[in-house]
C-alpha cells in the first residue's frame, strides 16, 4: 500500500504546497515506521521526499506498507482494512491536524465501501 500526498506544484499555489511539506514532515515523524513495523509488515520510504521535489511535483510518495505473502488477506480490499486498522489512526490523526488550515480549498472525498 502507497500514501501519497497531493497538492499544486509550488508556482502555483506556494501556500498549499507548503501544507504539503509540512504534512509530510508530520507523517515521517509520527512512529509511522516503527508502528507499520510492530504490526508485522514491512514499511518503504516513499520517493520525491525532498523540499525541492514536494515543490516541483504535485505527487509525493510518503511511504509504502508492505504486505508479506504470509499476512496477505487474499484481496486488495481485505489487505487495506488490515493495514487501516494497525496504522490507519495515526494516519487520521496527523491528517486531522491540517484538516482547519486547508478548509474549503480541497474537494471533497468521497469513500467506497466494496
Amino acid at each position: 500500500m502507497r500514501l501519497h500526498v497531493e497538492s499544486p506544484r509550488y508556482e502555483d499555489d506556494p501556500e498549499l504546497n507548503g501544507i504539503k511539506q509540512e504534512l509530510i514532515s508530520a507523517l515521517l515523524s509520527a512512529e509511522l515506521e516503527t508502528a507499520v513495523h510492530e504490526s508485522g509488515f514491512g514499511y518503504e520510504l516513499g520517493r520525491r521526499l525532498s523540499d525541492l521535489s514536494i515543490q516541483r511535483y504535485k505527487c509525493s510518495e510518503v511511504f509504502r506498507v508492505v504486505v508479506q505473502d504470509a499476512r496477505s488477506q487474499g484481496s486488495h480490499a481485505a489487505n487495506i482494512r488490515m493495514v487501516h486498522n494497525a496504522v490507519g489512526g495515526i494516519v487520521e490523526g496527523v491528517l486531522e491536524r491540517f484538516r482547519n488550515r486547508v478548509g474549503d480549498r480541497l474537494p471533497q472525498v468521497t469513500t467506497l465501501n466494496r
